[in-house]
């Protein structure tokens, strides 16, 4: 059931597997986005 609410972890799960470094620095980059977009 967690995994059909929260389709979006699950992708992040599969992207962490295939290449940790790559998918980290991506959320890294997204993270910094939204602060921005919500100052």
């Amino acid at each position: 059931k967690s995994s059909n609410k929260h389709p979006s972890q699950t992708k992040v799960k599969q992207k962490f597997k295939k290449s940790p470094g790559e998918s980290s620095i991506r959320l890294e980059k997204v993270g910094k986005k939204a602060i921005i977009n919500n100052n």
